[in-house]
């Protein structure tokens, strides 16, 4: 189904990402990765996404990627621990990327990677979590990421 633009109706229950043109992206607050990650799999097997972000992994270092690995992404993670917080970002194994930590302010649980697209450049891609008992001066450190992002003439979503 389309719109009178000619453009998919993102809203039709006919429209599915597999239909979508362009690159696609998710972020899901998830609650707990161990918890869900069959669902996350036949999921994930069932799209054509090329990033998924997922934040509160609640996961530490104990965690392996073999155990939360899917098939055909690659793992990008920083964790917290298991009562609460990080963030991991699967990428399609198709997608050339950097991993970018160096952009990645120490305080905040970011993940930034660039990805390298043949013909269009390169863009960034960043996913954080805000616990809910953190004072505003998160605020004034993504603020900073944001001009360190500009200053370096990045994209970024």
């Amino acid at each position: 189904m389309t719109t009178n633009e000619g453009k998919p109706d993102l809203f039709s229950p006919s429209c599915t990402l597999n239909n979508l043109k362009g690159f696609k992206m998710a972020n899901r607050n998830i609650n707990s990765l161990l918890k869900h990650i069959d669902e996350l799999r036949v999921i994930m097997a069932d799209t054509s996404m090329h990033i998924l972000a997922i934040n509160e992994t609640k996961i530490d270092n104990l965690v392996s990627d073999n155990k939360i690995r899917i098939s055909g992404y690659n793992i990008i993670r920083k964790d917290r621990n298991r009562n609460g917080g990080g963030v991991l970002m699967y990428i399609h194994e198709s997608i050339t990327f950097l991993e970018r930590s160096d952009l990645c302010p120490d305080s905040l649980e970011m993940i930034c990677v660039e990805i390298m697209k043949p013909h269009n450049g390169s863009f960034l891609v960043s996913s954080w979590y805000r616990p809910p008992n953190s004072n505003v001066d998160f605020l004034m450190i993504l603020s900073h990421f944001s001009k360190t992002v500009k200053q370096r003439t990045m994209s970024f979503m």
